[in-house]
């Protein structure tokens, strides 16, 4: 295998304060150690989530600080640069905002213990390089509240603040917060001997608060695990394992060819010939291929269990990822002029407007359309009803008082989603309904 030429230490140093190994890229760079260096290499492709999360933190930054709610900043816009000087987004700070940061100042002001607030730590003995170092938002040392037995040691809170609200992050095994914990736990265990470490997550603007709580001993055996991966990951030709975690967010993932393999292996070969019948032993092949040889009954090979089905369905996020990320590649390089063989360019479909919708209620009235069919008033949902009475000054914890008997919640579409989700399970309500009807 031929291996690009690359200047490890050069990439190293162009990468000035930012640390190779990101903590925030932790579950990627551990999971897949060869998505680590093209990854560096790559363009920003941060979103908007990522530039409203960038201005959320400073917001909340200052908030602590001042040990006040910074209302001079409200109706003000900052521009997080993307690229250049001249293409990035702009973000609003707005009542919203300001709610959303009093919720993660709120999560850990009244904790006990001595905090410390956007607090680097360094976890450089699990690297191949040095400076090795992420931001923690939030790092509480809470000395004696942690026992075990005879022993009195301390407690260690790591809270991380997310804004973004396209996937609900969880704290059992975030790798982002183990590193965390990890290199506080380094800086302060000679002197507190922490025993019990806490990881919380606090992302606001989808309502969601979770927390996870292991002991010294889980910490160290994560770092055991961390260090021959991250010393694997700074190799040229390190090998590329796609899976569900690991590609979610990484920025090659359209182009690369051990993403695009997993995507057909996962169909079994569909492409070779699309007439010819799948006999037993193929598909006990793909079965044990995908790594979801669950089955008990060898001879039942045709049929998918509950498990194999589970298993499978855990790989949706990358297929549906790696589908749509391939269409966005295609789109830019028709759309820069160049040619995808197969395809081509169209205008899509849209729907009409009208250009001036006064005018145009005034012209279909007085062609004797009922003004009640032409002008139709459609009252704001419950959620802009939160944000207009924000804006008429009231304040945010008084305000489910004010729609009390306004507003319903309907039963929502049950959903699978991770057992790790807070929200309760739903049980089938005619369980045992009839069982004593003798």
């Amino acid at each position: 295998m031929q291996v690009q030429k690359i200047d490890l230490s050069a990439l190293a140093r162009d990468r000035g304060t930012h640390s190779s190994f990101g903590p925030s890229s932790s579950a990627m760079w551990l999971n897949c150690a060869g998505s680590l260096i093209p990854n560096l290499m790559a363009d920003d492709d941060a979103g908007y989530d990522a530039a409203y999360g960038t201005v959320a933190h400073d917001v909340t930054d200052q908030w602590r600080k001042a040990n006040k709610k910074p209302k001079h900043l409200l109706g003000t816009t900052v521009f997080i640069e993307r690229f250049s000087q001249w293409w990035g987004f702009f973000v609003d700070i707005d009542v919203d905002m300001l709610d959303h940061c009093q919720t993660c100042v709120d999560s850990v002001a009244l904790e006990p213990g001595e905090h410390f607030y956007e607090r680097r730590v360094d976890f450089s003995n699990l690297t191949p390089i040095p400076n090795q170092r992420g931001t923690a938002d939030c790092i509480i040392l809470q000395p004696g509240a942690a026992s075990r037995g005879a022993r009195v040691g301390a407690r260690l809170i790591v809270a991380d603040w997310k804004f973004g609200t396209g996937v609900q992050v969880f704290a059992e095994e975030n790798t982002q917060g183990l590193l965390y914990a990890y290199g506080a736990f380094l800086e302060f265990d000679m002197d507190y001997d922490i025993l019990e470490i806490e990881i919380r997550i606090e992302q606001p603007r989808i309502s969601h608060s979770d927390s996870w709580v292991i002991q010294r001993e889980r910490l160290i055996e994560f770092a055991a695990w961390v260090k021959p991966r991250a010393h694997a990951a700074w190799q040229l030709d390190a090998p590329r394992k796609p899976g569900p975690t690991q590609c979610r967010w990484c920025k090659v993932r359209d182009t690369c060819a051990a993403n695009a393999k997993l995507q057909f292996d996962l169909v079994a070969s569909a492409f070779d010939d699309l007439d010819k019948p799948a006999t037993v032993e193929e598909l006990g092949e793909f079965k044990t291929a995908a790594s979801v040889g669950l089955f008990r009954q060898p001879a039942d090979l045709a049929t998918l269990t509950v498990d194999e089905m589970a298993a499978i369905y855990e790989y949706r996020g990358v297929v549906d990822a790696w589908w749509n990320a391939l269409e966005l590649r295609l789109r830019a390089i028709a759309d820069d002029g160049g040619k995808v063989p197969g395809m081509k360019l169209v205008e899509g479909r849209s729907n009409r407007h009208f250009i001036n919708e006064r005018k145009a209620a005034e012209h279909l009235i007085a062609h004797g359309v009922p003004a009640s069919e032409v002008r139709k008033v459609v009252t704001c949902s419950p959620a802009e009803a939160e944000g207009l009475l924000r804006k008429a000054g009231h304040r945010r914890k008084d305000i489910p008082e004010l729609l009390v008997g306004l507003v319903r919640r309907p039963p929502g579409k049950p959903t699978l989603v991770s057992v790790r989700d807070k929200r309760p399970e739903l049980v089938d309500i005619t369980e045992g309904v009839f069982d004593a009807l003798d």
